[in-house]
């Protein structure tokens, strides 16, 4: 019993030395500097031959303390009981903000390490009293996923086993790290805006490893994933973006963008097309290609005002907005100003000038007068004023009844204020023509009052052909519907038995003047009807003007030759037509 334990004290002392030896080894690599020059599998070899060497004094030792207590069992060589659970250390070897990975080592000093461990991994919030289990394999590493950013975590691995079947465990605790702010210098950066279309886009980048993702106006919808230096688009003027980094998990802090247009619509044209005495037409084109035309502001003021009044603000998107300025006044000066508007808030504006229509003022007719005729023909002059100034037209129109149709017969144009005569011609002869005339400046028309004249009967101013009354010609006038005769006398006296005259008197072929009638209302007998019927006729002379009564009858027409010879027996000394009256009074 004592040799034994002489034997294994020796032993003892030995392995010791060995181990005495080792340590000197280490200590001179480690001084030497080369010990981290060496590699993992080097580092891993001399472990494991430290361990071994410690078990075999762990041994000893024991079987020591077991001669020392008296307690047999060595006497038939077997070792004595392994109870020490295997000395296990956990390290972090790398966090993230949703993640910790971890590398565990397991060592037996006694009975030593199972050719392949079993590795148990827990984890939980330090707040939680209870683990939970990840996973169980024989990898001395594992990862924690899907973890909670900024969150302190109890970690505890359990390790089956040594050779005695003990088993070994450890803790520890990792705080993950946090998703980087949205807010940090250069975390999220957002690019310049663009447009097109009306639409605007805007590109998000990072400088760091993590995801992003944006909203467009909140952060309480679904984020969406976009590459770094994405493009976010869709984007209308007054839209905010927001960005934020995500691992998959958590997400950092958001930032923001806002979409603004800065850009004040371009207004390429402002035009008049249309106006007049009383209003001004004008168009107007825009472009904005960043958040859009909202509206056409239409205003105006006199050249001499110092400001403008809106006249009418349209609201619309269209690219061209036409407005119709009305209620001005004639031949005044405008300004006219458009403003466009934008969506966005932003304006431009743009002006022009236009001067309104002079008011036409109608024409007026100064005189409309009866100028000569012929049997077929009459002529009229007429005169008019234009305030305005305008070319005036003149037409003449006749008719055979003061009420009925009548007939365009002359036209012709002249400045205002300017005599012009027209001619009506193709009439009938001895016919009673109704006339007026019109003026026109273009605009207005204004027609004279309706006069009449009668065209002269073909018997006018006929030539004797004899030297004596028995052989005067006679002429039988259509007009009259041949009951009534002319008879023209030559020179030389007087005939009162010329049967061929009718016996009612001789007239001078001077003498070219016509008779006009006012009958009066004084009334005596009429010789061929024997009654009150005849009236007291006025009659004058358009040549000599030479004037005289004669009495007419209305029932039978008779005019008393015996009054009109004694009245003008020798009363026309211009025309020397002695017995001109009564034959003339005779044809009415």
């Amino acid at each position: 019993m004592k040799s034994n334990k002489g034997i294994t004290l020796v032993a003892l002392i030995i392995t010791i030395i060995v181990l005495l030896i080792l340590a000197a080894i280490s200590i001179d690599i480690a001084i030497d500097g080369k010990l981290f020059d060496r590699s993992k599998e080097t580092v891993s070899q001399a472990n494991n031959k430290l361990g071994e060497e410690q078990n075999r004094v762990n041994r000893l030792i024991n079987e020591w303390d077991n001669l020392e207590t008296g307690i047999s069992g060595n006497t038939t060589g077997n070792e004595p009981e392994d109870t020490t659970p295997p000395t296990v250390e956990i390290e972090i070897k790398g966090k993230t903000s949703n993640s910790i990975a971890i590398n565990v080592t397991a060592r037996d000093n006694e009975s030593g390490m199972i050719e392949t461990p079993i590795y148990t991994y827990y984890i939980k919030k330090s707040t939680e009293s209870i683990y939970e289990e990840k996973t169980s394999n024989n990898n001395a590493s594992y990862t924690f996923t899907e973890l909670t950013q900024g969150i302190t975590y109890d970690i505890k691995v359990e390790v089956q086993g040594d050779n005695a079947g003990n088993k070994g465990e450890d803790t520890t605790k990792a705080t993950t790290e946090t998703v980087t702010s949205g807010l940090e210098q250069g975390a999220i950066t957002f690019g310049s805006t663009t447009w097109s279309s009306n639409q605007a886009s805007i590109t998000v980048s990072t400088n760091t490893s993590y995801t992003i993702e944006y909203q467009v106006n909140g952060i309480n919808g679904q984020w969406t994933a976009i590459a770094n230096g994405g493009k976010v688009s869709g984007l209308k003027h007054g839209d905010t973006v927001y960005a934020r980094l995500t691992d998959g998990i958590n997400a950092g802090d958001h930032a923001s963008a806002s979409i603004t247009d800065g850009t004040s619509p371009t207004i390429s044209s402002f035009t008049v097309t249309t106006y007049d005495t009383t209003s001004i037409t004008v168009s107007a084109s825009a472009t904005d290609n960043q958040s859009g035309i909202y509206s056409y502001q239409f205003q105006y003021k006199l050249s001499t005002a110092s400001s403008y009044t809106t006249a009418k603000t349209t609201v619309t998107s269209n690219g061209t907005c036409t407005y119709k300025y009305t209620g001005l006044a004639d031949d005044t000066t405008y300004n006219l100003r458009v403003i466009v508007t934008d969506k966005a808030g932003k304006t431009s504006n743009k002006t022009a000038t236009q001067k309104t229509v002079t008011a036409n003022v109608a024409p007026v007719i100064s005189s409309a007068a009866f100028s000569s005729k012929t049997t077929t023909s009459i002529k009229v002059t007429a005169r008019a004023t234009d305030a305005n100034g305008d070319q005036l037209t003149y037409r003449l129109y006749t008719s055979t009844s003061q009420n009925g149709s009548y007939t365009q017969k002359a036209t012709t144009t002249a400045s205002q204020n300017s005599t012009v005569t027209l001619n009506a011609t193709g009439l009938s002869n001895y016919t009673t023509y109704w006339w007026y005339v019109t003026v026109s400046d273009g605009q207005v028309t204004q027609t004279s009052s309706k006069q009449s004249v009668r065209t002269y009967c073909p018997g006018t101013g006929l030539t004797c052909t004899t030297s004596l009354c028995p052989g005067t010609q006679t002429i039988t006038c259509t007009t009259c519907n041949g009951n009534k005769t002319l008879t023209e006398t030559c020179p030389g006296g007087i005939n009162p038995n010329c049967t061929n005259c009718g016996g009612y008197g001789w007239v001078f072929s001077n003498c070219t003047g016509t008779f006009s009638e006012t009958e009066e209302s004084t009334t005596t007998n009429c010789p061929q009807c024997s009654d009150n019927k005849a009236i007291i006729v006025q009659m004058e002379c358009s040549d000599c003007h030479a004037k005289g009564s004669v009495t007419k009858c209305n029932d039978c027409g008779y005019y008393s030759q015996d009054l009109h010879h004694k009245k003008f027996a020798s009363a026309c000394p211009y025309c020397k037509c002695i017995h001109r009256l009564y034959v003339e009074s005779y044809l009415f």
